[in-house]
């Protein structure tokens, strides 16, 4: 194939101002192809682990435009593309939607698409194989997918699987392969003839605390560790705090009042303690009133003053209510003289 009627598409990734387009492009240029930068402006990390389509979508949208824009141009051209990092996502989601262009090689480095992409059900759009720069040092990829969802691992352990031609370096990161002398070696002979040059044989492995993310996966922990928190908060909603009253002890309340209601009272547990009152406890059973007290409580307006009505004795799991108007109010508990200590919990529902 001629060079001069070859367009190479250059797409960037993440936290990039793009400006490696201009050592790949020079380089791409010498060797005679035309080269075509895409922008989508600077993705943010935020914008790149937000689980959501939006900002994913606004760039794969922005890209396909500007390819539009490139194709227009250049009308006959054959046309090729590198994507790196997020960009490999880009231009794997744009083959795969709305595409009217035929690749006729296609570069990626640092990708973060899943391995199972399915590129079979779209391999009419680009000449096989795919090349997929991987580095053995490129933690990135494996740390997306390990965080959020939507991503893959392509980038840290390869493909491995047909359509796609991994090609390992061994010892590289995220931006090995962003330069002229890499481009010179591997890209140019690829995006000539399709000539696949040789990367590392033997990879070596990635390090083991970069496997262990991918086993345990960060996203599957925060989700555990979010429900698990959201339980216990739910559980504090629901589970009242316990007090404790010594014989003849008062415990008030204050209420703010929003607006006139009914307070409702419900006492949810009463826990005698008998240590040390046995002969009492005794007493308590002959006389017939059970092993567990109760409670005398009112509710009150801060506006009654004395004139607040009599309180009234209750149990456990039976609900008094009064109306009371709006502003300040107050529910005071009170554990009889003739009572052992105890340790209650209740809930008071207001406006």
């Amino acid at each position: 194939m001629e060079s001069s009627s070859h367009v190479v598409i250059l797409v960037h990734g993440i936290r990039d101002f793009a400006l490696w387009q201009t050592t790949i492009r020079s380089t791409l240029e010498e060797a005679g192809f035309r080269t075509e930068a895409t922008n989508y402006g600077r993705f943010n990390l935020l914008e790149f682990l937000a689980p959501i389509p939006l900002f994913r979508n606004r760039a794969i949208e922005t890209v396909w435009n500007q390819i539009q824009i490139i194709k227009q141009n250049n009308e006959g051209a054959s046309l090729s593309v590198i994507a790196h990092s997020f960009g490999t996502y880009v231009v794997a989601n744009l083959m795969q939607q709305k595409f009217n262009v035929r690749f006729d090689r296609v570069i990626f480095c640092g990708s973060v698409v899943k391995y199972g992409f399915a590129f079979e059900h779209f391999q009419d759009r680009f000449s096989k194989p795919i090349v997929n720069e991987v580095g053995t040092r490129d933690i990135w990829p494996a740390m997306a997918e390990s965080v959020t969802s939507g991503y893959g691992s392509a980038g840290t352990y390869g493909f491995n699987r047909p359509l796609v031609r991994d090609r390992w370096h061994n010892g590289a990161s995220h931006g090995f392969f962003l330069d002229a002398d890499f481009c010179k070696r591997y890209w140019v002979p690829f995006l000539r003839d399709g000539t696949v040059i040789s990367g590392d044989i033997v990879p070596e492995r990635p390090r083991r605390w970069i496997q262990f993310l991918s086993i345990v996966k960060i996203k599957r922990v925060v989700a555990v560790a979010a429900v698990l928190l959201l339980g216990i908060f739910v559980k504090s909603l629901y589970t009242p705090a316990k007090f404790t009253l010594q014989p003849g002890e008062t415990r008030a309340f204050d209420l703010d009042l929003h607006r006139a209601g009914f307070v409702d009272v419900l006492i949810n547990s009463i826990e005698p303690d008998w240590n040390g009152r046995e002969k009492q406890k005794q007493d308590w059973l002959k006389a017939g009133r059970g092993d567990t007290p109760e409670l005398w409580f009112q509710i009150c307006s801060a506006t009654e003053g004395d004139k607040c009505p009599q309180g009234v004795q209750k149990g456990i799991n039976v609900q008094f209510s009064r109306e009371l108007p709006s502003g300040p109010g107050t529910v005071v508990f009170v554990n009889f003289r003739d009572n052992p200590p105890i340790t209650f919990s209740a809930r008071i529902n207001h406006p």
